[in-house]
């Protein structure tokens, strides 16, 4: 389905359809407004694209954003990503945090707001390169003593 395809390919899809157009003598323009229309907003796309879309379209940003996913558990190999900077896990329903966490050490920023958290693990202290965590709108009662 070319309605969830990343962007370069659908830009390669287009030039093949552009040329395709000059060559039927259609225009271009309006073969690409096609294709574009059929790309559905960030928000309507299943999970799993926007999840798979988030690791593609940042990875070299050292940014994942897996925000609005429908999230409920993260998967360890995840964690095993040691090029993320900025992890974005807001507004999904994630009750626990991984102990796993710890190991993202290039991990600068992390956003897990407007989920279910009751509690972060003590792991969370050994992120030493954080400069940034949004834990608001969680369940939390108070914070591990590693974090002080």
């Amino acid at each position: 389905m070319i309605e969830y395809l990343p962007p370069e390919t659908i830009y390669s899809r287009n030039w093949r359809l552009n040329k395709q157009a000059q060559i039927d003598g259609k225009d271009p323009n309006l073969v690409n407004r096609k294709i574009r229309a059929k790309l559905p907003p960030y928000r309507r796309r299943p999970p799993l694209v926007r999840y798979l879309w988030g690791l593609w379209s940042s990875s070299s940003a050292g940014l994942a954003d897996f925000s609005g996913t429908g999230i409920i558990q993260l998967k360890l190999d995840i964690l095993s990503l040691s090029w993320i900077t900025k992890l974005s896990l807001s507004y999904n329903r994630l009750s626990t945090l991984p102990a796993g966490i710890g190991n993202l050490t290039q991990l600068q920023r992390l956003d897990i707001s407007h989920n279910l958290i009751p509690s972060l693990p003590s792991q969370v202290g050994q992120l030493t390169s954080v400069k940034e965590i949004d834990v608001s709108f969680n369940m939390l009662d108070c914070l591990p003593k590693e974090m002080a």
